[in-house]
């Protein structure tokens, strides 16, 4: 179920803006999608960091934890420049 949106990260050096959102899981089933080939559930300290695809997720997820450690979640908007 979806809370709220979370962030927008916009990725203009190749034309894209990745939408997050925040939310709860309603089922406790999950799998890979079309766009993964593998999904966890894992505490902050198993984030596999480096195993990440897109830089865009590890902004989120920083910005997530953040949230979750002030108790409050906001809107995050940034612009992800070229690596």
């Amino acid at each position: 179920m979806i809370d709220a949106p979370f962030a927008m990260i916009s990725i203009a050096h190749i034309n894209q803006v990745h939408l997050f959102y925040r939310g709860r899981m309603t089922d406790p089933h999950f799998a890979a999608g079309e766009e993964s080939l593998e999904v966890s559930l894992c505490h902050p300290e198993q984030i596999p960091w480096s195993e990440l695809a897109f830089r865009s997720v590890n902004l989120c997820l920083e910005y997530y934890l953040a949230d979750r450690a002030k108790g409050t979640y906001g809107f995050h908007e940034t612009e992800l420049p070229a690596a």
